[in-house]
């Protein structure tokens, strides 16, 4: 019995009827006529979250101020120069800009998303681009204060110690891999790893958080087993993976909270609390969880390309459980990997119009050696503080293997099988519709009548 695996489905088609009658909460807001101009106005922001680097640009939410309607969540856009001529932003800053706006535009270049709904679902109803640091200025700057000042410095910290102890190039790297922070990319080394199908390893994800959540399960059960008195009145394996959960989260913080590295620490918070209360682990009613929550909290986040990637990534491990059972180690990779690449396959069409087919085959050495290079990036972070001997040919050691990982995917990616594919509007339907209906299939005990029906329930729904 699923209870949540049916309710998060009908919630799902609650959320995509809502998206597109444009009913709550994807609702329109009315735009202050004052900010709809032909000319540059005057305007004042609170910066919402810190800024994103997109390829030569930094895109940062604001909350744009107004007299007639109080406040308007907006999106700016800075070039790379101005916006390290301005010395940077974070989240809480005020701005004081001089700037055109304009309404989010949708562009009809076949194969592209819909830009304004995009926007429109995170509420952005204005766009403006910054293209000279005169145009302006920080009026404020925000004091982080209790815990967001002690995440800031514990990332700030990591970043200082991996630049202090790394070349450039393996600083960049190491940057993306442990903490997310993309920010030194630029469109070539995007490339690379788009062509060998290895994104999502430079992508905060249950990758990480297992690892970080392994080396304190396996300190915290060490200390717990010490006391034969805890032992014989609980579970020590439980409540070791429970206070694991907290450093876990620090880290999922500290990474910038991402939905995939939230996903998988609610997936593990499920996990131990079964474990805890002694029920049985179901996989699919844990991802339902987890999808509920995450998308009760955030309905837009339903839309982003993580989350659904995160997901569907999930979904094809659960589905290739069936198959690696009593199978060897290197079998159970290829099928696991063959699974996320089918499950995942028509999200990656439909967002970046490429596909990887060598992913298969490069995910096999790629996700190996990196869990080696984080394993060994979080100890030499964690034991930075305490001036250990022989840190300095850790560090070195992982220098070494992190330009000899970056020259190997450089090598096979002139070897990579990468198909471009731009689908018009019926292309998409049917791969949306086929991704829907394999996950509806596994998930709930449908029959042939049923499934249908659902199919052409759900291709009404797209095409009306």
């Amino acid at each position: 019995m699923r209870p949540l695996v049916p309710l998060a489905c009908f919630y799902l088609l609650l959320l995509l009827f809502a998206d597109y009658f444009s009913f709550f909460p994807f609702a329109s807001s009315k735009i202050s006529s004052e900010f709809l101009t032909k000319d540059k106005v005057d305007s004042r922001l609170v910066l919402r979250e810190s800024p994103e680097k997109n390829n030569l640009e930094y895109k940062v939410l604001a909350t744009l101020e107004t007299s007639e309607s109080g406040v308007l969540p907006v999106l700016l856009k800075f070039p790379s120069e101005v916006y390290e001529a301005l010395g940077g932003f974070n989240q809480g800053d005020v701005l004081k800009c001089f700037v055109k706006w304009k309404e989010p535009f949708r562009y009809k270049n076949p194969g592209t998303p819909d830009y304004r709904k995009i926007l429109l679902r995170q509420k952005v109803f204005l766009t403006a681009s910054i293209y000279h640091e005169y145009d302006c200025v920080v009026e404020e700057r925000h004091t982080l204060k209790g815990l967001d000042a002690w995440i800031n410095s514990l990332r700030q910290k990591s970043v200082q110690e991996i630049q202090k102890n790394l070349s450039p190039l393996s600083a960049i790297f190491i940057q993306a891999l442990t903490l997310g922070d993309r920010s030194g990319f630029q469109k070539e080394d995007w490339d690379l790893f788009q062509k060998t199908g290895t994104t999502h390893l430079i992508a905060v994800s249950g990758l990480h958080l297992t690892l970080i959540g392994g080396i304190f399960y396996f300190l915290i059960l060490f200390f717990l087993k010490r006391s034969e008195a805890f032992m014989l009145l609980h579970s020590t394996k439980a409540w070791a993976m429970i206070l694991s959960l907290l450093p876990m989260a620090v880290f999922v913080l500290v990474t910038g909270s991402s939905v995939s590295a939230w996903r998988a620490w609610m997936m593990l918070a499920v996990l131990a609390t079964s474990l805890l209360l002694s029920r049985d682990r179901d996989h699919w009613s844990t991802l339902a969880f987890a999808f509920l929550i995450l998308t009760i909290l955030n309905p837009a986040s339903l839309f982003s390309i993580s989350f659904q990637l995160s997901f569907l990534a999930i979904v094809g491990l659960i589905v290739s459980e069936k198959f690696i059972e009593g199978k060897s180690f290197w079998k159970k990779t290829i099928i696991a990997s063959v699974s996320i690449f089918l499950t995942t396959a028509a999200c990656v069409i439909l967002h970046f119009n490429k596909i990887s087919l060598s992913g298969i085959v490069h995910n096999l050495w790629a996700i190996p050696y990196t869990n080696a290079l984080l394993l060994l990036s979080f100890i030499l972070i964690s034991l930075e503080s305490f001036s250990l001997p022989y840190l300095t040919l850790g560090w070195k050691l992982l220098d070494i293997l992190s330009q000899w990982f970056l020259k190997i995917l450089k090598v096979v990616s002139a070897f990579s099988l990468q198909f471009s594919f731009y689908p018009d509007s019926f292309e998409s339907v049917l791969l949306m519709v086929v991704t829907i209906l394999i996950f509806v299939w596994i998930v709930l005990p449908l029959n042939r009548r049923q499934v249908v029906i659902g199919f052409s329930l759900v291709i009404l729904s797209f095409l009306f």
